[in-house]
C-alpha cells in the first residue's frame, strides 16, 4: 500500500514539473523519478516494456493532436518533409508520458477491475487535466476549447483501459510466477 501510495504521489509531483514546459528540469526529474520507479517498485522486465509502449503511442498521439492544431504544446518541434509538415510534441510531454506509464501496474491498477469506471475517468479527469496542465505549460487550447479536450477524452477513453488490461496481465503473470516459485 506504501508503494502505492508513493506511486501516486510520485506522479503527480512529476505532473507538476512537467506541465511546467522547461524541457530540461523536466528531464532531469524524469530520470530520477524512473531510478526511483526501477528501485523501489519494478519487479518484471514487462513492465519496462509496458511504460516504453505506452509513452511512445501517447507521445505519438499527443503529436499528432499536436500537428492537427488542436493541442499547440509549448516548446514543440516543427518539423517539414516533403510537403507534411509534422509538429512534434516537447520533451516535457515525453517525460509526462513517462511518469503517467509507471502508475499502470501500481496505483492505477486496480482501476484494472473497473473498465467502465475507467474509461469514465479518461473520459472526464483527462480532459481537466489537459486543460490544466495546457494554461499552466503556456500551451494553447484550439477554439472552441471542448474540441480538443474531445479528443483527448476519445483517445484516453481507449488508451487508458487497454494500458490497464496489460498492466493487469504483467501483475497477474507476476503474482503467478511467485506462487509457482514457492
Amino acid at each position: 500500500m506504501k508503494r502505492t501510495l508513493a506511486n501516486a504521489a510520485l506522479f503527480q509531483l512529476m505532473w507538476f514539473v512537467c506541465v511546467q514546459g522547461h524541457n530540461a528540469l523536466a528531464l532531469v526529474a524524469t530520470v530520477l523519478a524512473l531510478l526511483v520507479h526501477a528501485r523501489f517498485l519494478v519487479t518484471k522486465f514487462a513492465e519496462w516494456q509496458l511504460i516504453s509502449g505506452f509513452t511512445v503511442i501517447g507521445f505519438l498521439l499527443d503529436s499528432l493532436i499536436n500537428t492537427v492544431g488542436l493541442i499547440l504544446f509549448s516548446g514543440s518541434l516543427s518539423v517539414t518533409s516533403s510537403a507534411v509538415p509534422v509538429v512534434i510534441a516537447p520533451l516535457w510531454l515525453l517525460c509526462l508520458w513517462l511518469m503517467f506509464s509507471t502508475t499502470l501496474c501500481h496505483s492505477l491498477l486496480w482501476l484494472n477491475r473497473y473498465p467502465g469506471l475507467s474509461v469514465l475517468l479518461a473520459c472526464s479527469a483527462v480532459p481537466l487535466s489537459y486543460y490544466v496542465g495546457g494554461h499552466l505549460s503556456g500551451s494553447v487550447l484550439s477554439q472552441p476549447v471542448m474540441l480538443p479536450l474531445l479528443a483527448e477524452a476519445v483517445i484516453w477513453a481507449i488508451l487508458l483501459p487497454s494500458g490497464l488490461r496489460i498492466a493487469g496481465w504483467i501483475m497477474d503473470n507476476q503474482s503467478n510466477e511467485e506462487t509457482n516459485n514457492d
